[in-house]
Order: structure tokens, then sequence, then C-alpha cells
């Protein structure tokens, strides 16, 4: 949960997260309309999904409503679903149903929703990482370096919010991790688009 010191800015956090990720998207989306590539059609989604999610994180910062909580918490899971079935490189659909079943079900049999949150969302952001990173190794371009940084990035900022429990410390530096993320994301984007 959000320090009291830090409420104000946590909510703004989720707010400008939710426009960057919207911005990723939509950049994600135009991208699609000029390459009918179906890898960034599903970036989009995911992306579109992770927007919506933090928009529910910061109506739960803004009402203390905990069904804007689960509500972030299926959109995220979904999101990042979405971009790990992107990373298994198949076209079977049963594959994402299975993903994000397995997910709902980890959660649905929980004790801790919050602490399952974060340590599900840290394996996919680490497989996700793993696999940006290998793409990265593979072709040794920017562009794919920015990819593979923002996800390590997004994936660090993750594990500090997972230790955020016992480490208050940790919940602000995820925040600043996670906005370095989006900013490279941003960036590759915007020089794909620029190309």
């Amino acid at each position: 949960m959000a320090l009291s010191w830090f409420v104000a800015y946590d909510f703004l956090f989720q707010i400008i997260f939710a426009v960057a990720s919207f911005i990723i998207a939509l950049f994600a989306f135009k991208l699609y309309k000029s390459s009918a590539q179906k890898q960034v059609c599903l970036l989009g989604c995911s992306f579109l999904l992770i927007s919506l999610a933090y928009l529910a994180l910061s109506l739960f910062r803004l009402l203390l409503n905990n069904t804007f909580l689960y509500v972030h918490i299926v959109l995220f899971m979904t999101g990042l679903a979405i971009l790990l079935f992107m990373t298994l490189k198949t076209d079977k659909l049963s594959v994402f149903f299975v993903i994000v079943a397995i997910t709902l079900l980890i959660f649905l049999f929980s004790i801790n929703t919050l602490m399952t949150y974060y340590l599900v969302s840290a394996i996919f952001l680490a497989i996700i990482s793993w696999h940006y990173i290998l793409n990265f190794l593979s072709n040794r371009q920017t562009k794919t370096l920015l990819v593979a940084l923002a996800f390590i990035l997004l994936f660090f900022g993750s594990f500090h919010f997972f230790m955020s429990v016992n480490h208050e410390l940790f919940y602000v530096i995820g925040h600043f991790l996670e906005l370095a993320a989006y900013l490279f994301i941003l960036t590759n984007l915007y020089l794909v688009l620029k190309k």
C-alpha cells in the first residue's frame, strides 16, 4: 500500500503510468495500421489493458474502494499475459487462455491477493525481460536494447513493490523504475514510427 506521505504522488504516478501506457498503445496501433504485424497489435492490446489497469488503480487510490484494486489486478495481469503470449511466439490462442486461466486460478486460491499479484507479475516480467534480453543479444540494435532495458526496469520495479510490504523506500524506488521503463518504451516506439 501507499505510504502516507506519498499518497498524492502515488496517485499522480498512477495517472502518468495510465497516460504513458495509453500513448504506447496508440503508437502500437498506429504502427500496426501500417505494418499489419500481429505482434504489434498484441502489444497495443496489452498496453491498452495496462493503461486501464492504472486508471482503475488511480480510482482505488482516490476512492479507497477495493473493487478498483481487483479490477486493476485483473486488467494488469491480462495485459502481462498478452505480453507473455507474444514472447512465446505461438499462434495457438489456447496458450493465451491457459496463461490467463492459470493466473486467475492462482489469485482465486490466494490467501494474500496483493502479495500474489506482485509475485506473479514479477515472474511474468522476468520471463518477458529474458526474452527481450536474448532478442537484443541476437541483433544488438538500439531499439531492442531500449525494450530490453524497459522490461528489466519493470521487473525490478515490480520486485521492489513486492518488497515494499516491509521496506518503504522500495515502494518509491519502484515507481521511478516503472516511470523510466515507460519512457524507454515510448522512445523505442517513437524511433520505430519516425523511420
